[in-house]
């Protein structure tokens, strides 16, 4: 019995070891795709600034339960569709004689 709970406790913490790995290896591609891509932004000076930070993105799909593909965060895709939602903020609040977006204009 006293063997059988020893075995359970090894297994429990050998799987907490290989999460930690796991987290480990995740962040540390997360940060050489940060500086590879901070490299791509400083030699192009026509590319436009993203409007998202990306870590926060992935972060958001991985409480979701679902893997981010590196397309969702390095394509213009997503970046364009804030740009939209933002443009059609600023819009609706010139319509209405205002300078200041409002979170309804959202």
């Amino acid at each position: 019995m006293v063997n059988e709970e020893i075995a359970e406790e090894e297994l429990e913490e050998e799987e907490s070891e290989d999460e930690e790995e796991d987290e480990e290896e995740e962040e540390s591609e997360d940060e050489e795709e940060e500086e590879s891509e901070n490299e791509e932004e400083s030699d192009d000076d026509e590319k436009e600034k993203t409007l998202f930070v990306k870590r926060s993105v992935k972060t958001y799909i991985k409480s979701k339960g679902c893997h981010t593909a590196k397309s969702v965060v390095q394509s213009d895709k997503l970046n364009d569709l804030i740009k939209e939602i933002l443009d059609k903020a600023c819009d609706r609040a010139q319509a209405n004689t205002r300078r200041t977006v409002m979170l309804y204009d959202l």
